[in-house]
């Protein structure tokens, strides 16, 4: 029963606790959850890649609040913190950075282009290249290769004479649902890319800003 701030767990059996100072622990019940793992980046701010387990508490009681011990197969991966997850609730481990990974952000143009014939606007143009490599990442994948979320942020523009978009893309960005309110409302851009063992992945984009001529662009 879960009251407020108050959890009481009925034990499936009768227990013995003695009487000492040390604490005892009773198990108050047993499941099986399962963990989906994550591996994600955002490489303008950090090329480093996480790992994060997500999954839903499909049991009947309350998980409190601690460190849970985390395994990956028979790996073990190390402690991660978990806040207390009510029955039916979704929640996220994170487990830290995973060291067989390793990613390399290039500008490969940087290019601004004066207004062509007949035109009165300018454009500036931006090239990128997200180089990932798999180093031997543990993963339950037969072939090795794991999957990695990459998330780069397209500029946003505060003028309406100021036009932004993404102008290339390889491979195209994720249309999953679950990254479309991050696209529509902070520009952010989402691709999940398959690194096979001991080989790299690429993500090369481009974004294209055109505006009037004789205009600065400044970004904050």
């Amino acid at each position: 029963q879960s009251q407020g701030l108050s959890v009481r767990f009925q034990l499936a059996r009768r227990e013995t606790i003695e009487s000492r100072e040390q604490p005892t622990t009773v198990l108050v019940g047993r499941a099986s959850l399962a963990v989906t793992a994550e591996r994600f980046c955002t490489p303008a701010l950090d090329t480093t890649v996480w790992l994060r387990g997500k999954a839903k508490n499909t049991s009947e009681w309350t998980i409190l609040p601690g460190n849970a011990a985390v395994f990956l197969g028979a790996d073990y991966l190390g402690l991660a913190q978990l806040d207390a997850v009510q029955p039916g609730q979704e929640f996220t481990l994170h487990l830290g950075a995973d060291p067989m990974l390793t990613v390399k952000r290039t500008q490969t143009e940087d290019l601004a282009k004066g207004p062509g014939f007949l035109s009165s606007r300018a454009e500036k143009i931006d090239g990128w290249r997200i180089h990932l490599e798999n180093h031997g990442a543990m993963t339950t994948a037969p072939d090795g290769g794991v999957d990695v979320i990459v998330r780069e942020v397209l500029p946003r523009s505060n003028d309406e004479r100021v036009e932004v978009e993404l102008a290339k893309s390889e491979p195209k960005i994720s249309k999953d649902d679950r990254w479309k309110q991050d696209h529509d409302e902070k520009g952010i851009q989402t691709w999940v890319v398959r690194v096979p063992k001991n080989g790299a992945t690429d993500v090369t984009w481009q974004s294209t800003i055109t505006y009037p001529k004789g205009a600065e662009l400044v970004r904050n």
